[in-house]
């Protein structure tokens, strides 16, 4: 029989060699742990962010709890470390902390004046070899005692006061008609007794008043007295520096804003004749008319959000309710752009804060955005509590809060959660004595100063704390 035999590999015949099949087998298993390792680290942080969204329901829990344990009674929050129990479906602050699942929750509560708290939830679980921890915070505030009182200034005269602006401890008050003075400067460091500290008789009869630095600008109903610029370094002596008429027309003038050097002066319809002036001040002895807009609409108020950025104005118009103009180099001609709002009523009053807007509108309280791209839009509107329309709006230095004063005849101060503008809610209200026409937020003792139509509390203060 023939003898059996192998094949025998020759030299360049292709194959593999024990090396490559080492170094084959290497990679492949080195794949393999990476495989294996992304699989368990998505795992892992799958696992890790669905805890940390469970952390957070259980911080927000917590917020919601301690806000309805202000709401039955503010003497709930006393300052300490607390836990949570629920007990009969009600819950109670209860020792140090409380657990649920992995997870162990801490509430501090802080005094930040008499009737203010600052809380913050803590929530910490175990994460691998570690902790982890996640906090929410939030200031909870005893509304049932600061609504149920103001403290109010009865000024000489019977005129109603229009507008109001502040600085520092001082508050400046402008009223309308012939009563004298119609200028006054109130301290309110005291906010339980405000002072009358100084006061001007203006000729005509002024409508509007905005600060910047040592400057009052006061807009009046009176074309001969249109704009009046007040020094104000010394709030215990202020005295008018210059008035300009330098607008064509008749109208008088409604809304006032500063941008820099330049003031802004909105006006009642003129025929389509400058409803916008716009004032130089840079030598406030020697104001020229920079430039004008003609639209033929009442233009209530005015918002600029800093300086360089378009200035907003309220206007009667039915399809122009906010029209814009460029704010640098201002030439007289057309407006930028404008928006519509559905509906007829006039928008009469703004504010604002970053890109966003908010519009006082018959009874409705607008939040638009994106004001300084030019493509607005409404992203939440809320109506007004109770009749009536908004007269004015002033904002809390968060931005969180809306002041509204309203012609409402039992709220006629409202108070607005703006936190979130797409669904913005109505915190508060009070009924005060007569209908409120402008508003300013005091930052010097957190207070909302408001010029009142009432005959012995044409300044009212409400506190904030």
């Amino acid at each position: 029989m023939p003898r059996g035999s192998l094949p025998i590999k020759k030299l360049g015949q292709k194959g593999f060699s024990v090396v490559e099949v080492l170094l084959a087998t290497t990679l492949f298993g080195f794949l393999v742990v990476a495989v294996i390792g992304a699989v368990i680290y998505g795992r892992a942080s799958a696992a890790n962010a669905g805890e940390r969204m469970r952390a957070t329901q259980i911080a927000d829990e917590g917020v919601e709890v301690l806000r309805n344990l202000r709401d039955g009674s503010f003497t709930n929050l006393n300052a300490g470390t607390y836990g949570l129990q629920q007990s009969g479906g009600q819950w109670s602050l209860s020792g140090t902390s409380d657990t649920t699942g992995i997870f162990t929750r801490t509430l501090t509560i802080t005094n930040t004046d008499g009737n203010r708290r600052a809380v913050t939830v803590t929530v910490t679980w175990p994460q691998g070899s570690s902790t982890a921890q996640l906090s929410v915070s939030s200031e909870l505030t005893n509304w049932a005692a600061v609504f149920n009182s103001w403290s109010g200034y009865d000024a000489p005269g019977t005129d109603d006061a229009l507008k109001v602006a502040s600085s520092g401890h001082y508050v400046y008050l402008v009223r309308g008609g012939s009563s004298s003075p119609n200028f006054l400067v109130i301290d309110v460091a005291n906010p339980t007794l405000p002072t009358l500290v100084a006061s001007l008789t203006l000729a005509g009869s002024p409508t509007n008043i905005t600060l910047s630095g040592n400057t009052a600008f006061v807009a009046n109903s009176d074309r001969n007295n249109i704009l009046q610029i007040i020094n104000i370094s010394s709030p215990t002596a202020p005295s008018l520096t210059k008035t300009f008429s330098g607008c064509a027309g008749s109208a008088g003038a409604l809304g006032i804003a500063v941008d820099s050097n330049l003031v802004y002066l909105g006006r009642s319809a003129n025929g389509g004749n400058a409803e916008l002036c716009i004032v130089d001040v840079s030598s406030l002895s020697s104001p020229t008319l920079a430039a004008s807009y003609s639209n033929n609409v009442n233009m209530y108020a005015i918002y600029i959000p800093s300086p360089g950025n378009d200035a907003y104005i309220a206007t009667s118009s039915d399809t122009q309710e906010i029209i814009a103009v460029q704010t640098q180099k201002p030439k007289t001609g057309q407006f930028d752009y404008s928006y519509d709002l559905t509906g007829t009523a006039d928008a009469m009053n703004l504010a604002g804060f970053g890109n966003n807007l908010l519009v006082g509108r018959g009874s409705t309280l607008y939040a638009l955005d994106h004001i300084n791209q030019k493509t607005l839009s409404v992203s939440g509107s809320i109506a007004i509590s109770g009749t009536g329309v908004i007269n004015d709006i002033a904002l809390n230095p968060s931005n969180t809060t809306a002041y509204l004063a309203a012609t409402s005849s039992s709220a006629e101060f409202q108070i607005v959660n703006i936190s979130s503008l797409t669904s913005m809610s109505i915190v508060k209200t009070t009924d005060v004595p007569a209908v409120l026409n402008g508003l300013s937020y005091v930052t010097s003792n957190n207070r909302v100063a408001a010029a009142s139509a009432s005959d012995t509390q044409e300044l009212m203060l409400f506190p904030n704390n």
